[in-house]
């Protein structure tokens, strides 16, 4: 997955997970489309997994992430779009939260999952 992708996501991660809440809704107060009650309830709790992956692997960018500091605020700026400061202190910023995060890969459920929700990540 994609540095930028990431970073969208560890930023933006109340977007997506709003998402996710309001396709649980739907699905609670629409359950004939799922087959009658106990498909909804299916999707239901499939989605709630869906919510649990995310969180542990926001969970780990959270805790990779904490360890930038005042480089957090060039970390945001890149992910909305709008990168701070100059270019070489930013190439130096991904650079090194591209090692620090290279454990992400095993998350490789939760990747999947944000490749499918993560249309709802504000895109900029």
């Amino acid at each position: 997955m994609k540095t930028k992708q990431l970073l969208r996501f560890y930023f933006y991660a109340d977007e997506v997970e709003r998402s996710i809440d309001n396709l649980i809704c739907y699905v609670a107060c629409s359950p004939f489309g799922y087959g009658g009650a106990e498909g909804a309830a299916r999707k239901i709790i499939y989605l709630r997994d869906c919510k649990d992956r995310l969180a542990e692997l926001w969970l780990y960018l959270d805790g990779v992430i904490s360890c930038f500091g005042s480089e957090r605020e060039i970390l945001s700026g890149y992910a909305a779009g709008v990168p701070e400061g100059d270019v070489k202190q930013l190439k130096r910023v991904l650079m090194r939260f591209r090692r620090h995060s290279a454990g992400a890969a095993r998350f490789t459920e939760a990747l999947a999952l944000l490749r499918k929700y993560g249309v709802f990540c504000r895109s900029g």
